[in-house]
């Protein structure tokens, strides 16, 4: 594996299970995505690595979401809040809430995507989080929320964020805006 390093079982930079993930994601490559991301989530468990795991099932998890597996993403995504409440695995926690504003976004209900989205992104500032994303669905939520004149999320309106991201270098993003 070209991420892996010449020293056993350790990973050059251990995001690369997850960008990999992400990539497939938004070239639209969903089973590729699905199959590296689940690949290497039982791969982290099986090396006891929890917070990689934890990540990666929750990415997996909304991947599942995006391509309308609601059943199976639950399985996932509930599976990873739990074990990050109970890890206290703030990282993991964030990306969850991502996931299940997406999950309840896709299923009509706006205005509790919205709460759970602003107390999620609270949370993460408070935490000590730089607020960050890379995936173009926040932004789409974004635009929803303030389509339907929904309260923007405290320092992230839509045109905050696409301001932002037409200044930043992420080309994913560069095309949803």
């Amino acid at each position: 594996r070209v991420s892996e390093s010449q020293l056993k079982d350790q990973l050059v930079n251990p995001l690369v299970p997850i960008l990999i993930g992400y990539c497939f994601t938004y070239l639209g490559e969903f089973h590729r995505a699905i199959g590296n991301l689940d690949s290497n989530w039982r791969i982290a468990k099986e090396r006891s690595n929890a917070t990689m795991a934890m990540s990666l099932r929750v990415i997996l998890g909304t991947v599942l979401i995006l391509i309308n597996r609601e059943k199976e993403a639950s399985v996932h995504i509930d599976a990873a809040v739990k074990e990050a409440k109970e890890k206290n695995n703030a990282f993991a926690l964030y990306l969850a809430r991502g996931a299940l504003a997406l999950k309840l976004m896709k299923s009509g209900q706006i205005i509790k995507a919205h709460e759970l989205l602003t107390k999620t992104f609270e949370e993460a500032s408070t935490s000590g989080f730089v607020r960050q994303y890379s995936s173009p669905w926040i932004l789409e939520m974004l635009f929803e929320f303030e389509r339907l004149g929904l309260d923007p999320i405290p320092d992230l309106s839509f045109h905050q964020a696409m301001d932002k991201t037409i200044k930043e270098n992420n080309i994913h993003l560069h095309g949803v805006a």
